[in-house]
């Protein structure tokens, strides 16, 4: 039977301790203990401890059990009881349920490891995603998580920055093609595609006076080899027909 509620780990050598929740507190000791033992938990602080002191000096144990609706509640107040948010006494990296509020230390040293990953990290990254298919309800609960957020002008700036250069194979351009081939946008997806008169003034304003370099001038044309132009462009024969009806409807008026 599933166990819902606070569970405590401890260190019997320095006493401290991290506190958390689950609504299967047994599931989630295994899941720890897991990630503790291949040095893979994303607490390093509990992680270094780990590594040091050794699984046997600490002890796993259930604190009270709760209902799945006051578990939050009672975590905040455990943590706050045992003071595990400050590192002389626990390992505790935020004080709030469900809130992955970390520290400026611990955002730089994520961000340094995460820019400075090794070749054979990198490939087992890939190797580990391979295969992985989210659910339905992953992809609704990833996607709920993204709405509304927008990168802000320092990001843009370094997502361009890091975009700069690179050259898309022509595998991977297969690979796409081949994935989007006989897709069709909804109705929804082709209205957030549309750019509104409003948007279409901001990038005329903003692109006004800029110049295209050689290189940007370059791979455009390369890109647009093979595609059929003037007469034989969907686009054309698509705006042509709609000129052709508009006039049509015009002489009819007259």
């Amino acid at each position: 039977m599933k166990k819902i509620g606070i569970y405590k780990i401890k260190n019997i050598i320095n006493n401290k301790v991290y506190i958390g929740s689950s609504i299967n507190i047994l599931d989630r000791k295994r899941t720890h203990l897991y990630k503790l033992r291949k040095n893979k938990h994303e607490n390093n602080h509990l992680q270094n401890s780990f590594n040091k002191y050794g699984e046997k000096n600490f002890i796993f144990s259930i604190i009270i059990e709760c209902d799945k609706e006051k578990r939050g509640e009672e975590e905040e107040k455990f943590i706050e009881l045992y003071n595990s948010i400050n590192r002389k006494f626990g390992y505790n990296i935020c004080s709030k349920f469900n809130n992955k509020i970390v520290s400026e230390e611990t955002k730089k040293k994520l961000s340094f490891r995460a820019r400075n990953r090794t070749k054979e990290h990198q490939k087992k990254l890939s190797e580990s995603k391979k295969g992985w298919k989210p659910s339905k309800e992953t992809r609704r609960k990833m996607s709920l998580s993204h709405k509304g957020k927008f990168p802000s002008e320092e990001t843009r700036k370094k997502m361009s920055i890091s975009g700069k250069g690179k050259i898309v194979s022509e595998e991977t351009r297969k690979k796409l093609r081949i994935i989007n081939t006989g897709k069709k946008a909804s109705e929804e997806t082709k209205r957030k595609m549309a750019k509104t008169e409003e948007q279409k003034e901001h990038l005329r304003i903003i692109n006004t006076g800029k110049k295209m370099s050689k290189e940007t001038k370059r791979r455009m044309s390369l890109s647009h080899k093979g595609k059929n132009k003037g007469k034989d462009n969907g686009m054309y024969k698509k705006a042509l027909a709609k000129r052709l009806e508009l006039e049509k409807l015009k002489k009819d008026k007259e």
